[in-house]
């Protein structure tokens, strides 16, 4: 059975802020994810700041994407740019999942293509 990227992620303990807002700027993660992880922190040892603001990701589905932005910079660092580990893991886990699609051989190439454009390689 093909997992997700995010569940991808979670199987290989590679989620964290910056893995999370790397997703986020890339449009891979959606809001209903940031509210699932922000809930699993809330027990996590945070500062007043990251507690705020993981408390109110535990709301991410009602807030805007201007909001999250700047939720998740107090939570991760910034900028992120493609050479980031945020951004190694995120091709980790893509390939990970694609390598799980039940696909033909022709279909994960092309599919292997897109992804490898979609990081600019």
């Amino acid at each position: 059975m093909a997992r997700t990227t995010i569940e991808v992620l979670g199987d290989l303990n590679l989620l964290g802020w910056d893995v999370l807002m790397y997703g986020w700027q890339h449009g891979w993660v959606a809001a209903g994810v940031l509210n699932r992880f922000a809930t699993t922190c809330l027990n996590s040892d945070l500062n007043e700041q990251q507690l705020r603001a993981v408390a109110k990701l535990t709301s991410a589905e009602k807030l805007s994407a201007l909001e999250i932005d700047h939720l998740l910079t107090q939570l991760g660092p910034k900028p992120l740019s493609r050479n980031s580990t945020a951004a190694d893991c995120w091709r980790l886990a893509k390939l990970v999942e694609l390598h799980s699609q039940d696909l033909d051989w022709d279909e994960k190439v092309t599919q292997l293509e897109s992804l490898a454009a979609e990081f600019g390689f």
